[in-house]
């Protein structure tokens, strides 16, 4: 009899909430690819009683996602080879007609490979851990010693700069010397209370860290433009840009939604997907994740 009403109960919810994307036949699958998947974690730790998007991934097959993320990794770390190779392409020319010596060309490689290896080893870490801006960090300690050190930096620098090159360049160096600092000092980890949504941690952290990435491609693009010229400055502070970009919760949530969807019957519109069905009723949120309605709903899905 329970079975019976939990199936009607979500047929009709599916029914009377569908949309041109969110089909019954196609929600109440979905469903129960999700409840069965909470049941059996990859890793086979304890059935999960809610889902948290920037944690989804950490469900799915742990291989398999982290390797997905290696591979949009390294396609974003050539993006900018990609894209200055289209627009040669197409006719753009830079310019730039400096002619590089064996010392520009090495020097060229090891800041690309340094690029790359900062990336490919910092950023599956980074990317577990959503963060956020605020303004309140700089009432910590710790927060207000960075934002001090990289003021002083950016002066030191600037002065430097402006003596050595001139004063555009110099100016630039320090600003972004400054905004660099400044990221660093007002970026904290997200926790229970300073979201409202379960999508609020990958909306912050994807957007905390492409502001980041635009000032540290930037800085270093201007760094490289002075010593390599135009071109080099565009590719390296391009691979600075996708590199930072690949710290952040995004990467390994869009792998995860891949396996999700390529291995388990999840729908790719994941965090979509799972607000239709809070409207629908059938889920309900809890701080940063989401619940079925009732434990035995959840129980009667699993079972599929």
């Amino acid at each position: 009899m329970d079975e019976l009403l939990y199936g009607s109960f979500v047929a009709a919810r599916c029914d009377l909430y569908q949309t041109r994307r969110f089909k019954p036949e196609k929600a109440q699958r979905w469903l129960q690819s999700i409840a069965i998947l909470m049941a059996q974690p990859d890793g086979g730790g304890k059935p999960l009683s809610e889902i948290i998007l920037h944690k989804w991934p950490d469900v799915l097959e742990a291989r398999k996602v982290d390797r997905a993320g290696m591979w949009i990794m390294w396609m974003l770390l050539h993006m900018p080879f990609a894209l200055y190779g289209i627009a040669t392409n197409l006719g753009f020319d830079s310019g730039d007609d400096r002619q590089w010596s064996g010392w520009d060309q090495l020097s060229f490689a090891a800041n690309w490979l340094m690029l790359i290896i900062l990336s490919v080893t910092n950023a599956p870490w980074l990317g577990r851990i959503p963060a956020r801006l605020s303004l309140k960090q700089l009432r910590t300690s710790r927060s207000v010693v960075i934002a001090g050190t990289g003021l002083v930096m950016a002066i030191t620098m600037g002065v430097f700069a402006i003596k050595a090159v001139g004063l555009f360049f110099g100016m630039a160096m320090g600003v972004l010397i400054w905004a660099n600092a400044l990221m660093l000092a007002l970026s904290r980890r997200i926790d229970s209370a300073d979201a409202l949504q379960p999508s609020d941690p990958v909306r912050y952290d994807a957007l905390t860290s492409l502001i980041s990435a635009v000032a540290i491609g930037l800085f270093y693009g201007f760094f490289v433009y002075e010593m390599l010229g135009l071109d080099a400055g565009l590719l390296l502070g391009g691979t600075a840009f996708f590199g930072w970009l690949c710290g952040s919760t995004v990467p390994r949530y869009l792998a995860g939604l891949y396996i999700g969807m390529t291995r388990h019957g999840v729908p790719f519109f994941f965090g979509h997907f799972l607000k239709w069905a809070h409207a629908a009723g059938l889920l309900r949120m809890s701080g940063l994740g989401y619940q079925f309605r009732h434990h035995d709903l959840q129980a009667y899905l699993e079972k599929g």
